[in-house]
């Protein structure tokens, strides 16, 4: 078992540096505040919680704590591809009291890097209405030519937020 370890950040539910973990999911590219980051497993089998959300993958055990796993792929309606070598699991903090669980696993196809950004390489999120709600997007930034999506970590896992459809 591979494990990356990140330094508790004092501010780990208030994110007030610029370092963001990059990943992919299928062909596009996502970040999320390294502050949210303890840290990335590699894929290990999960339990299966048929009693859970569609979006839930599973159950993870990580030091004798079952933490929810939530499927990326299933929540954008990707469809579903076996887990390879880069298959990871972002473990992340939420900040939110309506969470029955402090920490989550989040299922990505592959680690990027982590990268520090400045308030000017942000943009802000376009007000497009293509799809149902975009709010999970917190912004825009070009990394090496790349333009990655900044997710908000606790819209995105919010306990009243995993309802979706089952694809694949």
């Amino acid at each position: 078992m591979s494990v990356i370890k990140f330094p508790a950040s004092p501010a780990a539910h208030k994110p007030t540096h610029d370092l963001y973990l990059t990943f992919f999911v299928g062909q596009e590219s996502y970040a999320i505040h390294q502050a949210r980051v303890h840290e990335i497993v590699r894929q290990r089998p999960l339990i299966a919680a048929p009693w859970m959300s569609p979006c839930i993958h599973g159950l993870v055990q990580l030091r004798h704590t079952a933490l929810p796993v939530v499927d990326l792929r299933r929540k954008f309606g990707l469809r579903h591809i076996e887990d390879t070598e880069h298959t990871s699991i972002i473990i992340a903090s939420l900040d939110t009291a309506e969470s029955a669980h402090p920490s989550i696993g989040i299922v990505v196809d592959r680690i990027a890097e982590k990268v520090r950004l400045q308030p000017h390489q942000i943009e802000e999120t376009p007000e497009f209405k293509i799809s149902s709600d975009t709010a999970f997007v917190r912004g825009l930034a070009y990394i090496k030519g790349t333009m990655r999506m900044l997710l908000d970590v606790d819209w995105l896992l919010a306990r009243e937020r995993f309802a979706c459809e089952a694809h694949g």
